[in-house]
């Protein structure tokens, strides 16, 4: 089996023509696909078109200007909200004839490198497009700003991973939450409330954690939890509670007031409440009750009256 033949990349910001050269020889590399926006016939984005030429034929590298290719997004792979569509850009023939052009010179023997305008590789239309588009067929190398080599598959797992990790972040502080309203809830039961609603959703931002009745008066409570069992941050420095911003104030107020229109609670008092939780376990967790938390400047900062709860 014939072995596959390699493109580089590299994002061409900040950097001299001199200083480019070396990373160029380095890898073997001969012909250099210029992707980045022209805004004049002498002027990218970056290094002066002119200047870069010079330089490139003083070191017996071909320059080959791609910007009518790469360089513009053509209408039709642009959708509603501005943003690029793959499937619809790699089916124009401007992408199409770029990618040829490539071909046709890897076929010829060049060792041909691609520049834009990106520095951040995981953003840059040469790994996001031509990079994708070409990996199955071509080695695509991508030549990172310290000098370091990643295949385009290397890129890809790296950011599986962080999106992974991302997800099971999500997915554990999602469980936590969970469970610092199911502790919340039994507190205010074993504390004389009675629960009238949980997880009341107006639409996402405005949500009532639980909303509880006491003596005739209506408790919208904010439920806050924070897991310390991998902290590093001491327990005492942790305040689940200032997560209550004003803009999260301003959420709960609203879907209170649509809330008590949906019931029909016009002619009984109300105020809201939060519960902040320091969890490590559903056996070992700290509970803080705040009452009333609404004030004048409808901010968390300036509780009118604190009430403590420690459970273990």
């Amino acid at each position: 089996m014939d072995k596959q033949p390699t493109i580089y990349t590299y994002g061409h910001t900040n950097i001299t023509s001199e200083q480019l050269i070396p990373l160029l020889i380095k890898n073997g590399i001969n012909c250099i696909v210029d992707c980045r926006f022209i805004i004049t016939e002498n002027t990218s984005l970056n290094t002066p078109t002119n200047e870069l030429k010079i330089v490139l034929k003083q070191n017996n590298i071909v320059y080959l200007p791609f910007s009518q290719h790469f360089g513009y997004i053509p209408k039709e792979a642009i959708n509603k909200r501005g943003e690029i569509v793959y499937k619809k850009l790699i089916q124009t023939d401007t992408f199409l004839n770029g990618i040829a052009r490539i071909k046709t010179g890897v076929e010829k023997g060049y060792t041909i490198c691609i520049i834009d305008n990106e520095i951040d590789i995981v953003h840059s239309r040469r790994f996001l497009y031509i990079g994708r588009y070409l990996q199955d067929t071509i080695n695509i190398i991508h030549i990172i700003p310290d000098g370091k080599c990643m295949s385009q598959q290397q890129i890809e797992k790296q950011i599986q991973y962080t999106r992974d990790v991302h997800q099971r972040k999500n997915q554990e502080s999602q469980n936590i939450g969970q469970i610092g309203e199911e502790l919340a809830t039994n507190y205010l039961v074993k504390n004389g409330y009675r629960i009238v609603d949980r997880n009341w959703n107006l639409h996402h931002g405005c949500e009532l954690d639980i909303i509880a009745l006491k003596n005739y008066h209506l408790h919208f409570v904010e439920v806050k939890t924070r897991s310390i069992k991998n902290s590093t941050i001491p327990k005492e420095e942790i305040h689940p509670e200032i997560a209550i911003d004003y803009k999260k104030i301003k959420n709960i107020s609203k879907a209170i007031q649509a809330y008590r229109y949906q019931k029909k609670l016009f002619n009984i008092e109300y105020q809201v409440d939060s519960i902040a939780i320091i969890y490590i376990s559903s056996e070992d967790y700290e509970l803080h009750h705040y009452l009333d938390i609404s004030t004048p400047n409808h901010a968390c900062e300036e509780i009118i009256y604190k009430s403590k709860d420690k459970t273990r």
